[in-house]
């Protein structure tokens, strides 16, 4: 959709943002690479859309079932690092929710059951 940001039509803007949303609510299987480049590719300018939110929940999700990424956790932090001044509640939450995903530590794909650790699936659902 790059072709589309050289356009200044609001109408335009308005079709990709409700496509965006759209998809986003189908959670469609994305691959590490795929969260990657979302993440790193996003781009808001008010950060109080219903776009603003899915791309994190998106990694936070793949992280809870294939465990700890670095390299999704550098694009989540490059994620925050481009949204808009916290002005919007949105923005200001989903900056404290990347802030404890930080604190993870690299693991390994989770284990169920009793030796599951137990801290890093509280970080994880605490940052919804």
């Amino acid at each position: 959709m790059p072709q589309f940001r050289e356009r200044d039509s609001y109408r335009d803007g308005s079709l990709l943002y409700e496509a965006a949303v759209l998809l986003y609510k189908m959670k469609l299987p994305v691959s590490e690479a795929d969260l990657c480049e979302l993440l790193r590719t996003a781009s808001h300018t008010c950060g109080h859309g219903e776009d603003v939110r899915p791309p994190v929940e998106l990694a936070r999700d793949y992280m809870r079932r294939e465990g700890y990424s670095p390299a999704i956790m550098a694009a989540i932090e490059d994620f925050r690092d481009a949204l808009p001044p916290a002005r919007a509640a949105k923005v200001h939450n989903i900056r404290r929710a990347i802030d404890l995903l930080a604190v993870l530590t690299p693991s390994a794909k989770p284990k169920r059951g009793p030796d599951f650790g137990h801290s890093q699936e509280l970080i994880l659902i605490a940052a919804r």
